[in-house]
């Protein structure tokens, strides 16, 4: 199967999550950024490991690739790494969902470190960017 040759960017979930605390609220925002990122971290574990390496290499640079690539090899040492870069509010969390992809991670596994982790680094970047928002909102004159 030959993959997509365009690569669509990936919108930052930082930004999308901010959006969606100052559209539908800080309770309904944050549910509704928490049921997106899941589905999509699902998403990207699917399709890294329908298409493989090829994929994850069509979105990422080779630096980037070959830099964490040896990781992969080190057995349980890559899913604490994971374990702690899912919690760790800036990490790349795409990338590292599709190198976890290309482990012998279960799906299953892999899905119960995002339901786990993801909240707390949502909670943090989303309200820790809100924050500074409306602190710029309010230098604002008006």
């Amino acid at each position: 199967m030959q993959i997509l040759q365009t690569v669509v960017p990936i919108i930052p979930g930082a930004l999308t999550s901010v959006a969606g605390v100052f559209i539908y609220g800080h309770i309904v925002g944050t549910i509704y950024n928490y049921i997106g990122i899941v589905i999509g971290c699902a998403i990207i574990f699917y399709l890294v490991r329908l298409y493989g390496p090829a994929f994850v290499q069509s979105v990422v640079s080779k630096k980037t690739y070959d830099k964490y690539i040896g990781w992969l090899d080190e057995g349980n040492r890559f899913e604490r790494f994971f374990i702690f870069m899912m919690i760790w509010p800036i990490s790349p969390a795409d990338f590292l969902c599709m190198l976890a992809a290309l482990t012998k991670m279960t799906f299953k596994r892999y899905m119960i470190i995002i339901l786990l982790c993801k909240p707390f680094t949502l909670v943090v970047y989303t309200y820790g960017l809100t924050y500074i928002i409306d602190i710029f909102w309010q230098m604002v004159p008006k």
